[in-house]
């Protein structure tokens, strides 16, 4: 194992621990909320590519495009409005998240996933279209701090930049989702599941709501 191999596992290794413990901190509500959540969104990209003869992979990938910056609530309504008005305006952070949305959206995209980019937008994506046929993990800068146990807040805005400790490369994504695997190992549930439980504990803790 090489030096860096090792400073890996040690970080995941800690990662781990933090993931767990935040995860059993949350109530039971929210475990249960946590552990549906993808499932009942990816039913959601179903019912929407059912009734515009889509296919699921199109509509994730789409909803998956367009989310940086967005409320989630939103996103599908933006996603209506954008089949009959490319020009609608989305409060994504980028028209080309939109661009890439609205391709997604075309009847004749036979392969959504070469349209979108990234880690993170793709592996929600993946997660969207398949919940339970994927070990992809999300790793936005909330996940990050659940793994690192650290507490940065970030701006939603298009232009501002984290400090760089909460900065996700992508040697700290890789190390990051592995975290999140190993830790779903250990409380014998999916990657996704761990992951969306203790984004919403996490979260309910920043607003005070638990």
């Amino acid at each position: 194992m090489t030096k860096q191999e090792q400073r890996d596992a040690r970080e995941v290794k800690a990662m781990v621990r933090n993931i767990v413990a935040l995860y059993l901190d949350a109530p039971e509500q929210t475990q249960r909320i946590g552990a549906e959540w993808y499932r009942a969104e990816h039913q959601r990209c179903l019912d929407r590519a059912v009734h515009w003869g889509l296919t699921v992979q199109q509509v994730a990938c789409a909803a998956a495009a367009i989310s940086p910056g967005m409320r989630w609530e939103l996103v599908f309504a933006a996603l209506a409005a954008l089949r009959t008005d490319p020009t609608h305006r989305v409060s994504t952070y980028s028209r080309e998240f939109v661009r890439r949305a609205i391709a997604c959206l075309s009847p004749v995209c036979a392969d959504p996933f070469a349209v979108i980019s990234g880690p993170k937008v793709t592996a929600f994506a993946r997660l969207l279209a398949c919940p339970f046929g994927s070990d992809a993990v999300v790793i936005d800068g909330h996940a990050w701090n659940i793994a690192q146990g650290t507490a940065y807040r970030w701006r939603a805005t298009q232009d501002y930049r984290p400090p760089a400790a909460a900065q996700v490369t992508a040697r700290r994504y890789r190390v990051a989702a592995e975290a999140y695997r190993q830790a779903a190992a250990e409380l014998d549930l999916y990657p996704h599941q761990v992951q969306a439980v203790t984004w919403v504990h996490w979260k309910n803790l920043l607003e005070g709501k638990s």
